[in-house]
């Protein structure tokens, strides 16, 4: 009940999932990437199961940083 309170005085909503779980597997890497200024390598499992290869993931890498 807080939240609706506080949604509905500020207006701010909370982050939304992406409609695709590829998709949010990549913001989730870049985010957690940009956050270290590292490889969130906890992240990368999850891209390689959606067909990420390595050069693909370092590329993801770079640009977040």
């Amino acid at each position: 009940m807080a939240g609706r309170i506080f949604r509905a005085l500020t207006g701010n909503k909370g982050p939304r999932p992406l409609a695709d779980p590829k998709l949010e597997a990549v913001r989730d890497f870049v985010c957690e990437t940009n956050r270290h200024r590292r490889i969130a390598s906890d992240y990368v499992p999850a891209l390689r199961a959606f067909g990420f290869n390595d050069r693909q993931v370092d590329a993801l890498a770079l640009l977040s940083a």
